[in-house]
């Protein structure tokens, strides 16, 4: 569910990154919760959009899968839309896996 919800977002927002002042990053890793005892560098449990805005360079994460929808009552979360990335990672739970896998790459900055 994430994964798809997430390229689909990804896919819809890469086109207009330059002009709105986007950095999109699509990121794995895992969403800490009660059912997750332990986090892994290798296989992915979660996927999210990180967003970085131009030129504040201020990062969030736009989660869809942890917001939920409106019309799901009192676990519609809309925070994780626009949750700034310390605190997704500090007090939200997500742990974003440390290796790059299924053919993706770092790019070397000048």
């Amino acid at each position: 569910h994430c994964h798809g919800l997430t390229a689909v977002m990804a896919a819809s927002l890469a086109p207009f990154s330059d002009l709105l002042g986007l950095d999109l990053r699509y990121t794995g890793g895992f969403h800490a919760s009660r059912d997750v005892e332990e986090v892994s560098n290798v296989v992915e449990g979660h996927q999210w959009l990180e967003v970085t805005l131009r030129p504040s360079l201020e990062t969030m994460v736009c989660d869809l899968t942890l917001a939920g929808c409106p019309v799901d009552g009192r676990s519609w979360n809309p925070k994780w839309l626009t949750m700034p990335l310390v605190e997704a990672f500090e007090q939200g739970g997500l742990y974003g896996n440390g290796r790059c896998i299924a053919g993706s790459s770092v790019e070397r900055g000048v």
